[in-house]
């Protein structure tokens, strides 16, 4: 993380959901509870809960829910760290950076290129390697054609990273480097099955 917890804690606390919620929606107050119609899908009747105390949101019609934070990052296409920074001003708190975290970054984007190349070797060679033809044989009597290998390589190499296991030793990735791989991989690709 690149900002100590108590000072996202502050970020958090300092931050109304539903004065946020409200900037984008339309917001309802009923008592206690807030209602609004959810900008995560299309909607006539406020089907999204937000309990302003402990700063949270789910909605009942898409099933979209978390913090503060992931409010930001859903509606202004951010990554948590812009989330925090792009708070922390708006709340007045000042972020200090922890020792070593631009390091970590670093390494971290690091091994997103190599991940990513892992992916483009690995689609390219599913595709036109003759090797891989009785690959692509069980692919398609899965059901699944070269569209649907598009669709997973173009998954796997957007922002959400899923998990895939790069070639144990891909030009310029250090044993060190291959051993560390995993960290920077988050969730599996969903795929249909058929």
């Amino acid at each position: 993380m690149a900002y100590p917890r108590d000072e996202i804690d502050r970020v958090r606390e300092r931050t109304d959901l539903v004065e946020l919620a409200s900037e984008i929606t339309k917001v309802k107050r009923s008592g206690r509870s807030v209602m609004a119609v959810c900008p995560f899908h299309q909607e006539k009747t406020p089907s999204l809960s937000i309990d302003g105390a402990r700063g949270l949101y789910h909605c009942f019609g898409c099933g979209k829910s978390g913090d503060v934070f992931r409010w930001v990052q859903e509606t202004q296409s951010v990554d948590f760290r812009d989330s925090v920074e792009l708070l922390a001003r708006r709340a007045g708190v000042t972020l200090t950076e922890e020792p070593g975290a631009a390091q970590r970054r670093g390494r971290r984007e690091e091994l997103i290129k190599v991940t990513t190349a892992a992916v483009e070797f690995y689609g390219k060679r599913l595709k036109k390697a003759d090797d891989a033809a009785s690959a692509r044989r069980y692919l398609r009597n899965r059901g699944y054609d070269a569209d649907v290998v598009d669709k997973v390589r173009d998954r796997l190499l957007s922002r959400r990273l899923g998990r895939v296991d790069p070639p144990p030793h891909p030009q310029g990735l250090h044993r060190e480097d291959a051993d560390d791989r995993r960290s920077v991989v988050t969730q599996p690709p969903r795929t249909p099955h058929r």
